[in-house]
């Protein structure tokens, strides 16, 4: 899986899709082939195609794009492997909507990717569609809706946030190496402050990398001194009662106002 820092971009990079006219509309569905009009798929793809060339404002890539889609349909005519899923939805000028539906796919396929979810010699479709599969079964529950995906860009944004957080955490946790291992097996337990520093960062660490805290911009939130949570992450020392209320509180809100941005 890749780092937190290309989750970091990738997030970033779905958050300002999810800025874009229409993108809340944006949703994926997944389908029955046997279902679907292929012809009618295939006709209002060539129309978009057609639509894009005669516009001065559409790139030349977005064109190829477009007209990549139509070949798609048609292929599926011939007998290739039919789609599982499919994304619609946007803004209601057909050529932007297109547009926005091919640069959500894109960056979906590159997610794939990165995840490690499909071979890197699958076809763009099974990555979308491994992508997808990933949002129903893990994604927010809020953007789930009659067995697919709503708010399509928003929703990736969070599941790139959620795969951030998980590789801080694993780079916190690097394997020990073998020869490392036998020298502590040799040592006496952990003491009571290794143990507490473990137990306390398996707990707060990661609701920290959710709300892009530091340990000090944790304490500044809560009013306290920042060696109150270093001492505290560290193992070293409890804050008082009242002090750990406020960390405790403001966390808690934090969170809770985090769950509702996202849920917007």
């Amino acid at each position: 899986m890749e780092t937190e820092a290309f989750w970091r971009e990738q997030e970033s990079r779905f958050v300002e899709l999810a800025a874009s006219p229409g993108a809340s509309d944006l949703h994926a569905e997944p389908v029955d082939p046997a279902e679907v009009d292929l012809q009618a798929v295939l006709d209002g793809s060539s129309e978009r195609t057609r639509a894009a060339i005669t516009n001065s404002a559409v790139t030349p890539g977005d064109v190829y794009l477009l007209a990549k889609s139509a070949a798609r349909a048609g292929r599926i005519l011939l007998g290739e492997r039919a789609d599982r899923w499919i994304v619609s939805g946007g803004p209601e000028d057909a050529v932007s909507r297109a547009t926005l539906q091919t640069r959500i796919k894109t960056e979906a396929r590159m997610a794939a990717d990165g995840k490690g979810l499909v071979d890197p010699a699958a076809s763009d479709q099974e990555k979308l569609e491994a992508w997808l599969d990933l949002l129903l079964r893990e994604g927010g529950r809020q953007f789930r809706e009659l067995g697919g995906v709503k708010q399509l860009a928003r929703a990736s944004a969070e599941m790139c946030h959620q795969l951030a957080a998980r590789a801080y955490v694993a780079k916190q946790n690097v394997a020990v190496p073998a020869d490392r291992k036998k020298r502590q097996r040799r040592q006496r337990p952990p003491t009571d402050a290794a143990r507490l520093k473990a137990e306390r960062e398996r707990i707060v660490l990661p609701l920290l990398v959710e709300l892009d805290w530091t340990p000090t911009e944790w304490a500044s939130h809560a009013g306290v001194s920042p060696s109150v949570t270093l001492g505290y992450l560290a193992g070293k020392s409890t804050p008082r009662k009242v002090q750990m209320q406020h960390l405790t509180a403001v966390l808690r809100r934090a969170l809770k106002q985090l769950t509702l941005r996202l849920a917007d």
